[in-house]
């Protein structure tokens, strides 16, 4: 092959590498303009400019268990409820500092803390976010280190994500009134048995990257002036009633807070199956419920608020 043609195919092969460089660059700068004008919790708080006075973290239980718009109107105070399915306590500790470096200091955050023993599986979803965080890019370096190189190569694969179709269809629209209405089989909720898995799993493990990023989150808090309550949403009775440990698990934890009020534990306050979606999730009658109980209790009292 002649010299003449090789440098024309290097040539060629060059300007192929640069077009589809700057396509990946340009795409997911263009990608970016999209997620941030959606209505989506994560997208809202990098947007900024959020000034709620109550923020709520969790996963799946937080999303079932705080109905923001019942909140606002029982309580007359702005509600941003950012919490997610999945969403471990290190996650929740990312989101809420990048919540803080972007809007508006809330006077108080609510976080469902049963999410301690949650893996942090869900950052390969919420890597959509990963351009925008540099804790996000952090945690996903250190969880998934091939994710994060395929996401530094192209950043187009950030939007291979189930959390960029939800900023597609909240477009236009909040997402603050996600919650279940459904409710549980009566006969299921009475006849149900954990496994000896789910009875034998710790629900509040001091150890481990959880627990460091709840120490961390109570003493940003405090640094902050920011009112921090911990709350256990409530459980099936039948799930519940059958975890024997529970006692230990949680005296262990209360007393391994550095105050004793942080801790309010729901998760038997509820024992009628009409308040249940599933065995470990409430529903929107059951988190009604559970709001008329967090008030008489205190929980929402905050000397800022």
């Amino acid at each position: 092959m002649k010299f003449s043609t090789l440098r024309r195919l290097f040539a060629s092969f060059v300007i192929l590498v640069v077009l589809l460089f700057s396509a990946d660059r340009f795409g997911s700068y263009a990608l970016d303009l999209v997620v941030k004008q959606s209505g989506f919790r994560f997208s809202e708080l990098y947007a900024g400019g959020n000034s709620a006075e109550i923020v709520i973290l969790g996963n799946s239980r937080a999303v079932n268990a705080f109905y923001a718009p019942d909140l606002e109107k029982k309580l007359g105070r702005s509600v941003f409820h950012l919490g997610y399915n999945g969403m471990s306590t290190e996650l929740c500790e990312a989101i809420i500092f990048d919540y803080l470096d972007h809007n508006k200091k809330p006077s108080l955050i609510i976080l469902e803390v049963t999410n301690l023993g949650v893996s942090n599986d869900l950052i390969k979803d919420i890597k959509l976010y990963a351009g925008l965080s540099t804790r996000l890019r952090s945690l996903i370096q250190r969880e998934d280190p091939q994710l994060n190189r395929a996401c530094a190569f192209t950043h187009l694969y950030r939007y291979n994500s189930e959390l960029f179709l939800r900023t597609l269809f909240y477009t236009g629209k909040s997402d603050q009134a996600w919650i279940n209405s459904g409710n549980i089989d009566p006969d299921f909720a009475i006849n149900f048995v954990p496994s000896e898995e789910e009875q034998s799993q710790n629900l509040y493990p001091i150890t481990g990257s959880n627990w460091k990023a709840l120490q961390r989150l109570v003493v940003k808090c405090a640094a902050e002036g920011i009112e921090l309550r911990l709350v256990a949403s409530p459980y099936l009775p039948a799930f519940r009633n059958n975890l024997a440990l529970y006692d230990s698990w949680v005296d262990t934890f209360h007393a391994s807070l550095p105050e004793a009020d942080l801790f309010y534990d729901y998760t038997q306050s509820l024992t009628d199956s009409e308040y249940f979606a599933d065995t470990l999730h409430i529903n929107r009658k059951g988190s009604r419920a559970l709001l008329d109980a967090m008030i008489q209790d205190g929980v929402f009292n905050s000397e800022s608020l």
